[in-house]
């Protein structure tokens, strides 16, 4: 399942003031001023800039203190709920029609895509699929945070069968 349009395009107006915001605190990224110039860097790029703001979760507080974006009290909530994300390595173990299935940490996770199924975002890959993402709470449901890293690692007929 995806989330709502509304949904979708609320989370695409918050993750990258964020991670803007991110940039200019640690300097990963050059040239990197705003949500325009976001939009065009490269995905590798992105995932640079993701895995040292998570290293820097005090930034998430920062930015809903200072709110350079303007955004609301809600906006500020949902962002301010990222704190509790989960940045992990997972298994994507299957896909239903409510949401997808993550498992790592010893956990279970319903996830929901975001704007395109697992199954394209995983570009066909069969399941179940090791993945490296960042899983965050989003209105009272669980999404990533649009950036998936594979493995080059398969599993057995007798590893899907069982799932």
């Amino acid at each position: 399942m995806l989330l709502s349009s509304e949904d979708a395009a609320l989370f695409f107006k918050l993750m990258p003031a964020l991670q803007v915001f991110a940039n200019q605190k640690l300097k990963i990224i050059k040239r990197l001023e705003n949500v325009e110039q976001y939009q065009k860097i490269s995905d590798e790029q992105r995932v640079k800039l993701r895995n040292a703001f998570y290293q820097k979760p005090d930034l998430i507080d920062e930015f809903v203190r200072e709110n350079p974006s303007s955004f609301s009290s809600d906006e500020l909530a949902i962002i301010s709920g990222w704190k509790n994300f989960v940045a992990d390595d997972f298994m994507i173990e299957r896909v239903l029609k409510k949401y997808a299935i993550f498992i790592g940490n010893n956990k279970v996770y319903g996830v929901l895509a975001l704007t395109e199924p697992f199954r394209q975002v995983l570009g066909g890959m069969p399941l179940p699929v090791y993945v490296k993402t960042v899983l965050l709470p989003f209105k009272g449901k669980i999404i990533y945070d649009g950036l998936i890293e594979g493995y080059n690692i398969f599993f057995g007929h007798g590893v899907a069968s069982s799932s």
